[in-house]
């Protein structure tokens, strides 16, 4: 759901069911979504609300992070064990990884453009972006 800070009106938003987490877009016009229970990553518009489209990334979608330039999510999947490159602009998968058990946090460094994952039993996985 949205709310309207000045009204206070609150809109939910369509084909949204079980959000896990959030990131906007670098130019601040998408937000994208991981739906937990279906394994997917939602984008709608920031402006209004529209759904954009959506793509299943694994088992239980987490939590993401969005690459220096924008154009690349990454996605961990907690079930799957899986990490996910997904194309911001068409929501293309460009890459699956496989990750310790139970991969739950998740960042990009945009300096060294490493992607840092973090898993629940521990271990902390660092892959380079390329």
């Amino acid at each position: 759901k949205t709310v309207d800070l000045s009204t206070f009106a609150v809109r939910a938003l369509a084909g949204l069911a079980n959000p896990r987490h959030l990131v906007l877009s670098n130019d601040g016009r998408t937000l994208f979504v991981t739906l937990n229970a279906e394994g997917s990553v939602a984008a709608v518009s920031a402006q209004t609300g529209a759904f954009k489209g959506k793509v299943r990334t694994g088992q239980a979608a987490r939590s993401m992070a969005i690459s220096g330039d924008g154009e690349s999510l990454y996605v961990v999947n907690y079930d799957s064990a899986t990490m996910t490159k997904v194309a911001t602009d068409d929501l293309r998968i460009l890459q699956h990884v496989n990750t310790d058990p139970h991969p739950i946090g998740i960042t990009y460094d945009p300096v060294t453009g490493s992607v840092w994952v973090a898993c629940y039993g521990g271990s902390l996985l660092v892959f380079a972006d390329g």
